[in-house]
């Protein structure tokens, strides 16, 4: 499974390392890379899911970065730092999830990183193929995953992917909190159920998958507890 990607965008380098130092123990969890600057992360190209985001930057602040974000149609869930609490009911304002305090306290930094943790289920990414082109897609963005001879099919609401390796293979890569295995031919994303009848299951977009009457149960199970937790 790749890794959750976290940026850091601070304008003191200071920041950066102590904040890396401070999570280390998440280093098989989260990708940490970092900006110094607004602009920089305006222009950065791969996806991220997690932002630690300084307020006080130079030309461009922590405030209209975000915002310009999400004009773009970018949402990652932001905990945003800084050291004028006064500030925090503006990052309130632009959706921010978690704030911390400079100088930063690790009991606080974790804690936020713990609580956006449990928030991306989801945002793990997978590279796969349409006609020979490369693409990198979001988990909680795909539908169902067929197997198809010695490769998938992974279908979305609107595309349909292709990745070169067995249905199994695959799915140890996803994660067990929002997929399952609903046929030995399909892995279904539990967020992505509409109903679930006798012999298949309806997806949000209106997919029939089949589902075998010996995983029925443990799938009605697994509905159940997704829908508990509330997480996407």
């Amino acid at each position: 499974m790749n890794k959750n990607r976290v940026m850091i965008c601070d304008d003191d380098p200071v920041i950066h390392s102590t904040i890396k130092e401070m999570l280390s123990e998440y280093d098989d969890v989260f990708e940490f890379v970092s900006v110094y600057d607004g602009e920089s992360l305006l222009q950065y190209k791969e996806m991220f899911s997690i932002l630690l985001l300084d307020i006080d930057m130079g030309v461009l602040d922590g405030i209209e970065t975000a915002k310009r974000l999400k004009n773009n149609g970018i949402e990652p869930l932001i905990i945003m730092i800084s050291s004028k609490r006064e500030r925090f009911k503006e990052a309130f304002m632009i959706g921010a999830s978690r704030f911390v305090t400079k100088p930063i306290d690790k009991d606080e930094l974790v804690e936020a990183i713990q609580y956006a943790k449990s928030q991306i289920i989801g945002y793990t990414t997978h590279v796969v193929s349409k006609k020979g082109r490369k693409y990198k897609i979001f988990e909680k963005d795909i539908e169902y995953i067929k197997a198809v001879k010695d490769y998938v099919e992974i279908v979305c609401k609107q595309e349909t992917y292709d990745c070169n390796c067995p249905l199994k293979k695959m799915e140890e890569t996803l994660d067990e909190e929002l997929f399952m295995s609903c046929h030995r031919s399909y892995v279904v994303n539990i967020s992505k159920i509409r109903d679930l009848q006798d012999d298949c299951i309806i997806t949000i977009s209106g997919k029939e998958i089949p589902i075998s009457r010996r995983k029925k149960k443990g799938m009605m199970k697994a509905i159940m507890n997704f829908e508990l937790r509330g997480k996407i």
